[in-house]
């Protein structure tokens, strides 16, 4: 079991290490750790002990906050950037050549989540490394400790990697949770596990930790308390917040790890080690035998539609008399060429609209009627509610409903395997991903048809105008998102945070929707425009 666990292993890590998109990924974790530490005089700072404390720029002090950061941060970005390795398997059909061989359940889950761990580990060190470069570039300190820069990685980062490594894994191999809910079960997750360590002081040493971050501020904290400013119970603040006008320093000796802190940051791993043996039990070792029977609409729902009442169950049984009741395929080199009709100019001038009401039908196939409900629930609050109320709470949840219709747009081809057949239409990549992207803003405004239809009742134009740029913000970065990485992961991993920040906790700046005031909804539809051009010069350039 260890030479072929080890073998697998290596081979998946190999083969992600080598795309383009590694070194990307790589040249950006250099720069997030410069982003971690900024210098004197940035408008921002990312650490601070009371108001306007921090440690002096040394080897401890870089090394606890890159750690900290890091578990906090990269952990959301984390499952998404390894998420998709057993589907990716599937597609190949490199799953089905392994089912063929004796590796069992077990080894094949392990190797995918030592894999996921040694990807993200490689990215997370690096950043840790880094700090060393960023510590000598701020020049506060100038001695190098590597056991102090790279310990606090190694007890904080690695293991909450090593769990969303697991994770990752288990969401794939689980049927409910393989689609576009495993992404926001996810991130719900990420901000039960984010949100206990916003709350104050006291919170710091909450147990469960899976973050691991909580020791480290509580030690950064009784180290910073009493320095002048910082107050004698300073409260430590972590994360993106606007520098102070003078920043006092303190020297901070390092975490000192107690054997209790070292014992929880194992027992973390070892919840890993048990989402791998759940991930084996619902691993179907790529059986086709345990994939349920296409329906009768010939559309497979996938994820969270294949649960829910109306989209899958019904169609079970007659999805096998539509089988038996079909037409045999006729036998190859029985049709006459010479009877087809040649194409002629009109054929390369098709009507737009088709093209949009087919993507229309496509997103919307195999939605249950549960979904329908929901949306339509969505829509009649949008209209009995105040107009304040309809932006601030109904626009939210109208632009989160949709999640998995948006995700689908500019990779379906890809995920289906019909780019070649799509492709070879007449203009179609220019057709297609406008036709994608009109038909995405097609649903937003149907969500959001009832908070539409009540800021228009009440004159407020320019909330109107915000809705509409945002309706196609939001279809434009799920185009781009899926024609810049053939899959609906990349969109699912940027638009639950920014949405969470933007439209649901009302940062002005990200919030698309402008759901708490005028918005900046002219800044989107050039970001709109800007994302459309992208994703047609990638396709055109494919």
């Amino acid at each position: 079991m260890p030479r072929a666990l080890g073998w697998l292993a290596l081979a998946d890590f190999l083969e992600r290490v080598r795309r383009r998109s590694f070194l990307i990924a790589a040249l950006a974790m250099v720069v997030v750790a410069t982003l971690y530490l900024p210098a004197r005089g940035a408008p921002y700072i990312t650490m601070t002990i009371g108001p306007d404390t921090r440690g002096i720029y040394d080897s401890a002090w870089i090394g606890a906050v890159t750690a900290c950061l890091s578990s906090l941060m990269f952990s959301l970005a984390a499952f998404y950037l390894v998420r998709g390795s057993v589907e990716r398997d599937e597609k190949t059909g490199f799953g089905q050549i392994l089912a063929a061989t004796p590796v069992t359940k077990i080894e094949y889950v392990l190797g995918k989540t030592v894999s996921n761990f040694c990807y993200l580990a490689a990215l997370t060190g690096l950043i840790a490394l880094s700090g060393a470069a960023v510590q000598l570039v701020r020049g506060e300190d100038l001695a190098v400790d590597p056991i102090q820069l790279l310990l606090p990685t190694l007890v904080i980062v690695w293991p909450t990697m090593l769990l969303v490594a697991a994770v990752a894994v288990l969401f794939e191999c689980v049927p409910l949770l393989k689609g576009g809910l495993g992404s926001v079960a996810y991130f719900a997750l990420y901000l039960y596990a984010v949100a206990g360590l916003t709350v104050g002081n006291s919170v710091y040493e909450r147990k469960p930790d899976p973050l691991g971050v909580g020791f480290a501020l509580r030690e950064m904290s009784l180290a910073g308390s009493g320095t002048a400013g910082a107050g004698a119970n300073p409260e430590p603040n972590i994360g993106v917040n606007t520098a102070p006008a003078n920043i006092r320093t303190f020297d901070f000796a390092g975490i000192g790890w107690d054997t209790e802190t070292l014992l929880a940051r194992l027992a973390w791993a070892g919840a890993a080690l048990v989402a791998v043996l759940a991930a084996a039990l619902f691993f179907s070792r790529f059986d086709p035998s345990r994939r349920p029977a296409v329906p009768a609409s010939g559309v497979v729902p996938t994820g969270f539609q294949s649960w829910l009442p109306g989209s899958w169950g019904r169609n079970k049984n007659r999805s096998a008399e539509a089988t038996q009741a079909r037409a045999p395929d006729p036998a190859p080199g029985t049709v006459d060429a010479s009877s087809l009709a040649p194409l002629d100019g009109r054929s390369a001038k098709g009507h737009f609209a088709p093209l949009v009401v087919a993507e229309l039908k496509l997103m919307l196939k195999g939605r249950s009627r549960l979904w329908y409900a929901g949306a339509l629930g969505i829509v009649v609050a949008g209209l009995i509610v105040s107009p304040e109320d309809a932006r601030a709470i109904v626009l939210p949840i109208a632009w989160l409903w949709p999640l998995l219709l948006w995700s689908s747009l500019g990779c379906r081809e890809n995920r289906f395997g019909t780019a070649e057949i799509v492709f070879s239409a007449p203009r179609v990549r220019t057709r297609g991903t406008l036709a994608a992207l009109s038909a995405g803003a097609v649903v937003a405004l149907l969500t959001a048809s009832g908070v539409a239809s009540n800021l228009a009742l009440s004159g407020e134009t320019s909330g109107l105008f915000a809705l509409v740029a945002g309706a196609l913000f939001v279809p434009a970065l799920a185009v781009a998102c899926g024609v810049l990485s053939d899959g609906s992961t990349l969109f699912e991993g940027v638009y639950l945070p920014l949405w969470y920040l933007g439209p649901l906790n009302k940062v002005a700046a990200l919030d698309f929707a402008a759901t708490s005031g005028p918005g900046h909804p002219l800044a989107y539809l050039a970001l709109a425009a800007a994302l459309v051009a992208t994703a047609l010069a990638v396709r055109r350039g494919g």
